[in-house]
């Protein structure tokens, strides 16, 4: 019987050595107003190697701070910097919520999030103090910052209990945190899809079917948004980058979180 050539053999080696990269589409979007208000975000699920799509279903969506899995957190101790604040904050209910959108290498975004999530466990544990969005997003500066090798652009959003209200950072390959007032995307297909993102968000005729227009028909911000406006409107901002960009692809994942906590949504893309 002929024998069959090992699949390597048939790969190009600049295939081989290449390492799994998130060239993708990922996005964030705010919606309501203050301790009402929201944020969905949102990404493709191909993970691709060169050419090669290694992973179809890949989680680009990865929560450093998450109220319902960090509930078995127990401080060991009070800190020296203990104050009446940091006591109320651990005898309410009140914690915040917070997801990594990562876009670059997987290996090093992935990376970055673990040792993000596992700083701010730490922090809670030992000083009894809560992460928050800004502290997740200075963290992941530092780090970016730090090491010029990292192929990283990342979206860091959520619910932050301190501030009370959501928030959207982004962060940049060089390690350049801006906060965003209402939205934020990065990736292989964010090129694709930012004309959409603004006629959507100023509610322009044509864009979303009317979302975020008032009644009278002016225009109006994200504040006049509802969180199934926000979802779906993301979802075809993905759907749009998945047609264009041939580095995105598989499905949409989508999380929306406010206070409450996050609730997760899937969308089937068609191209």
């Amino acid at each position: 019987p002929r024998r069959c050539k090992p699949i390597c053999l048939l790969l190009p080696l600049s295939l081989l050595l290449s390492s799994p990269s998130a060239a993708t589409t990922i996005v964030a979007v705010r919606y309501g107003r203050g301790s009402s208000s929201g944020v969905v975000v949102g990404a493709d699920t191909r993970t691709s190697s060169g050419g090669y799509v290694s992973n179809r279903f890949a989680a680009k969506l990865t929560f450093v701070l998450d109220g319902e899995a960090d509930a078995f957190v127990q401080p060991l101790e009070k800190s020296e910097d203990w104050t009446e604040q940091h006591a109320a904050d651990a005898s309410s209910s009140a914690s915040s919520t917070c997801c990594v959108c990562r876009s670059g290498s997987a290996a090093d975004t992935q990376a970055l999030a673990d040792a993000v999530r596992t700083d701010l466990l730490h922090r809670h544990l030992s000083k009894n103090r809560p992460g928050t969005v800004t502290a997740a997003t200075r963290l992941l500066q530092n780090m970016v910052r730090s090491d010029p090798d990292l192929s990283a652009s990342l979206i860091c959003a959520g619910y932050d209990h301190v501030r009370k209200r959501s928030c959207i950072y982004s962060i940049s390959p060089g390690g350049t945190a801006m906060e965003e007032a209402t939205y934020a995307v990065q990736g292989s297909g964010s090129g694709y899809i930012y004309g959409y993102l603004e006629a959507g968000i100023q509610g322009d005729d044509g864009v979303n079917g009317g979302v975020g227009k008032d009644k009278d028909g002016s225009k109006s911000k994200v504040e006049a948004w509802t969180e199934d406006e926000a979802v779906e409107f993301v979802a075809r901002v993905v759907g749009l980058a998945v047609e264009r960009d041939g580095s995105s692809g598989g499905f949409c994942r989508l999380f929306s979180i406010d206070r409450c906590g996050k609730k997760e949504y899937t969308r089937v893309l068609h191209r």
